[in-house]
């Protein structure tokens, strides 16, 4: 027997006395949806069971209690919730069946809706919303697919699920893999993992669906669910108007603010984005034709493609890539300003995933990183502090002043399940995306293999050859692949840059600690130990770095054992010794 047939049949018989179970119907992440007959009011109803693993870690005494919140609701555009219970292990509960249309297949159907009645939709899907709030109920995935149509107006359904578990903070369930929300339609606080959601959240998803009523597509797409979690955060949505010339002026200005990333700069309530919708004397269009949306888009991806032609271009004539030798980076690369790394995460952890970015893009033909040094020396003559974050808007006049032609932007964010790495390399004149790259990292433990997977993306996307990337060594391996190892080396490399070897030393022996074999910290540290007057130790960690060379690139291997080679005889060491070779970056 089929294991959907077990189940069927286990409720059957858990639910005889009330429920008879005909068929599924539906089923997702967190629950299985079955048709079923309620004996006692002779009547069809939809019976919600959810998944045994969110059931067993959300527990039956919880589950009924937070669902009574759900089953008070009231209002004509909310489906009710009609029972709830537990039954042979099965949680459960029971919602009218709809028959009529759900949104999703309607915009499936028809594409483009009319601008009236994604507007109507919109109000009524609204003012349901504006209710639930004001109960303390937060719907967290507010998308078509919960939006059915009975007799002509839209209901929201499934109300129950995500508010319960809203409520619930478990390992277990994190473990199971669920995510409350659906990525194309999260809001920005949401992707971020922010716990107190309030009734913002759902107002920015019903905008994502109002967008997609009138453009036939969401504001936001992607080949993965981690480039749509980094649009939300990131990226500003596009206007509504070069896609639909009808929509009217006041629609398209409450839709833009509506998706604003920052809660507070959209309306206060969903009631006020419905009223902002509805000022009857602006439903006509703004009286000018932009161009074709289609020859736009064209455009548009003509435009991205030929920027990046163009870069790859200039490098190959340049003799910058060259497939047949993959061996060290040439001098003569483009350079690249890198900003800081915003976002949500942790500003410790940001550091982190800047050094890595640093050194993944470092080791790239296509394209190479302004030396810090560098950065510094352009910031005294701006008359501003070494220590000033380098962030998207100074990144771009450092590259002006610099001569140089793009920028690398890099965000790092707390998702609800790990970590969100996402880069983008814009042209500093034109402000095009050259390329972009983004991976979830599922934990910590994760950072550094996929902070490398990124950066290979990326330099991949700009036109690295193939056998330039396969010669390269992963992070973790030429690295290390412990955060906690990496923060204390990214400290000492930091100390020993601000001529502060001494104080550096205990951060290269705390990285040593945590990872014996990291051959690039016994490197640093022989050399935070020669100036800080420690001779003997010198050669004592450069044999130690070279009895595990695949953990060193092939440069820093040659220049390690050039070093060992001069450092046996101290009648040969100088201060000269350290002032050359992969460190001088």
């Amino acid at each position: 027997m089929p294991p959907g047939e077990d189940v069927r049949e286990r409720l059957n018989e858990a639910l005889a006395d009330r429920y008879r179970i005909e068929r599924e119907i539906g089923s997702g992440g967190m629950a299985t949806v079955y048709l079923a007959h309620d004996l006692r009011h002779n009547r069809k109803v939809a019976v919600k069971v959810l998944d045994p693993e969110i059931a067993l870690a959300l527990g039956a005494d919880r589950f009924l209690l937070e669902i009574e919140t759900v089953a008070n609701l009231a209002h004509p555009h909310i489906l009710p919730l009609h029972d709830s219970g537990e039954a042979d292990g099965f949680l459960f509960y029971v919602m009218p069946y709809v028959k009529g249309d759900t949104l999703r297949s309607r915009i499936a159907r028809e594409g483009q809706i009319p601008v009236r009645d994604a507007i109507r939709i919109t109000r009524e899907i609204a003012s349901a919303l504006n209710y639930a709030h004001g109960e303390g109920v937060i719907h967290r995935d507010v998308k078509p697919a919960n939006i059915m149509f009975e007799a002509g107006h839209a209901v929201l359904t499934d109300f129950g699920v995500a508010h319960v578990l809203a409520t619930v903070e478990d390992q277990r369930l994190t473990r199971t893999g669920f995510s409350l929300g659906t990525p194309t339609y999260m809001s920005p606080e949401q992707v971020t993992g922010q716990k107190d959601l309030d009734g913002s959240s759902d107002q920015y998803a019903l905008a994502c669906v109002l967008f997609e009523m009138l453009a036939g597509e969401p504001p936001f797409k992607g080949e993965t669910s981690q480039s749509l979690l980094y649009h939300h955060v990131a990226v500003d949505p596009p206007p509504i108007e070069p896609i639909r010339t009808d929509v009217p002026a006041n629609v398209a200005a409450a839709l833009q603010r509506a998706l604003s990333k920052t809660p507070a700069e959209r309306f206060v309530t969903a009631s006020q984005f419905a009223e902002a919708l509805d000022a009857e004397h602006e439903l006509s269009p703004r009286g000018r034709r932009p161009p074709d949306p289609a020859v736009n888009k064209r455009a548009l991806v003509g435009l991205a493609a030929a920027v990046t032609l163009v870069l790859v271009g200039w490098v190959v004539s340049r003799g910058l890539v060259n497939p047949g030798s993959p061996g060290p980076p040439p001098t003569d690369r483009p350079y690249t300003v890198l900003s800081t790394v915003e976002g949500s995460a942790d500003a410790d952890i940001r550091e982190t995933v800047q050094f890595l970015l640093r050194s993944a893009l470092d080791v790239a033909h296509v394209i190479q990183t302004v030396p810090s040094k560098e950065t510094r020396r352009v910031l005294r003559l701006m008359e501003r502090p070494d220590t000033t974050p380098v962030d998207p808007t100074l990144a771009r006049e450092l590259a002006e002043r610099l001569g140089v032609g793009t920028v690398v932007l890099p965000r790092f964010d707390a998702i609800q399940a790990g970590f969100l790495v996402a880069v983008q390399v814009e042209d500093v004149e034109g402000g095009f995306l050259v390329a972009e790259a983004s991976r979830q990292a599922a934990d910590a433990d994760a950072l550094v293999e996929t902070i490398d997977a990124v950066a290979m993306d990326l330099r991949r996307n700009l036109g690295e050859s193939r056998a330039v990337l396969a010669n390269n060594e992963p992070l973790p391996l030429v690295l290390t692949p412990s955060l906690e190892a990496l923060r204390a080396y990214r400290d000492g490399v930091a100390l020993f840059r601000s001529f502060q070897p001494a104080n550096a030393v205990p951060r290269f022996r705390e990285a040593l600690a945590l990872d014996p074999e990291f051959s690039a910290a016994h490197v640093e540290l022989s050399a935070a130990y020669h100036n800080a007057g420690v001779a003997d130790s010198v050669v004592v960690h450069l044999r130690r770095a070279l009895e595990t060379p695949d953990r060193l690139t092939l440069v820093q291997r040659r220049d390690t054992e050039a070093y060992l080679k001069y450092a046996s005889d101290f009648a040969l060491w100088d201060e000269s010794m350290f002032q050359t070779g992969y460190r001088n970056r």
